[in-house]
């Protein structure tokens, strides 16, 4: 299985202006990968924002068909700006670059695979912290325990959404069901400065090949991957590699890893 994880600019992020840039530029990514035999496009979390969530469903309806005609399994980030998620303003500050996703988590996967009969998956980000679990309430903490798995051909690859690896419980319930996946996948709103890569190695050593695709300004940026070790224990195979590079703005690099 080959998987294209994307690492994003940050031009466009946070503004719904830019979508109809970011879903050309969408339309290239998908044109590439399908020239390099992709089976799975991961784009981040926020790759595309959201006026409200009627317009989210109809950027999700463009993913999904422009994925149909290439016949590309995809897991897409968008996250919804209704008044309690804000923009990201421009600035030059270390403040300005996280671009995470507000505490009241309108941030979603838009999944979508032509092995699957399902129109589409619109996963909520369910976590952020390592601790808002303690305080979530029992309905959210259900949705700790789903299966978050998107059928890629005849292999399992389970979806994240930025922070969700910070929760213990999620990432439980991950490693329980460990051998009927075949890869995580992380899709990051921001790889500045990115804490997660403990998780990632945790999720490694429990037998899980790991991956993410997020926003970052530098150019050849670290593609994280991290697979389990013969016999014990967790081995990074992360690289600064790319097979596709696009301009934009935004710039895309994407790595296709061999899963």
């Amino acid at each position: 299985m080959k998987i294209a994880a994307g690492i994003v600019s940050c031009e466009g992020y946070g503004n719904p202006d830019a979508n109809d840039n970011l879903l050309n530029i969408y339309q290239q990514i998908s044109n590439e990968s399908n020239k390099k035999n992709v089976d799975l496009l991961c784009l981040p979390g926020g790759y595309l924002h959201a006026r409200s969530r009627k317009d989210k469903e109809e950027l999700a309806k463009s993913l999904v068909e422009n994925a149909k005609n290439y016949k590309i399994a995809i897991a897409v980030g968008i996250n919804v700006i209704d008044g309690r998620s804000k923009p990201v303003k421009s600035s030059k500050s270390r403040k300005s670059k996280k671009t995470t996703s507000s505490n009241n988590i309108l941030a979603f996967a838009i999944c979508w695979s032509p092995a699957e009969r399902q129109n589409y998956h619109c996963w909520q980000q369910r976590s952020s912290t390592s601790s808002d679990y303690k305080t979530a309430s029992n309905k959210k903490k259900e949705t700790y325990r789903e299966q978050r798995t998107l059928l890629v051909g005849d292999c399992s690859v389970e979806i994240l959404l930025c922070g969700e690896l910070f929760n213990r419980i999620i990432c439980n319930n991950v490693i329980i069901r460990s051998s009927d996946i075949a890869t995580v996948v992380d899709l990051v709103h921001n790889l500045y400065g990115f804490r997660a890569t403990g998780s990632m190695k945790n999720l490694a050593k429990n037998g899980l090949t790991t991956l993410c695709s997020g926003h970052l300004k530098r150019h050849s940026g670290m593609k994280l991957r991290y697979d389990p070790k013969l016999g014990n224990g967790w081995v990074c195979n992360s690289s600064r590699d790319a097979e596709v590079h696009l301009e934009g703005p935004p710039r895309i690099e994407l790595k296709i890893w061999d899963v």
